[in-house]
């Protein structure tokens, strides 16, 4: 059984850890990857809500979906501008569709 006590010493050693200050300037003009990470670890953490991150750093809920879903994918380097094609999900090639419809074939037949 978990003691309350010590699960509530988690928690609020977790929310000093990530306080508001840990998260970057809002007047920032070029982001990082670190940057970006840290603000997507205080919205998982609760510490902003993805609207008032939004709100506060001037992004489309668009644009912070996808930071949140490339760092939950690729860790902070998928965070990257500069290599953002190397982590962009890419759609089944000719061949994996193919190999795809095969194996879906077989499971659809009917013995004879």
């Amino acid at each position: 059984m978990i003691d309350e006590d010590s699960q509530a010493d988690s928690v609020s050693e977790r929310e000093a850890l990530l306080d508001l200050e840990s998260v970057p300037p809002v007047s920032i003009v070029r982001w990082r990857p670190r940057q970006k990470a840290q603000v997507v670890g205080a919205v998982r953490a609760g510490l902003l809500t993805a609207e008032e991150a939004c709100r506060l750093y001037k992004l489309t809920a668009e644009e912070l979906a996808g930071w949140i879903r490339r760092q939950q994918l690729f860790g902070t380097e998928g965070l990257r501008v500069t290599r953002s094609a190397e982590f962009r999900e890419r759609p089944l090639e000719d061949e994996q569709r193919a190999a795809y419809a095969r194996w879906a074939g077989a499971w659809t037949k009917r013995p004879a």
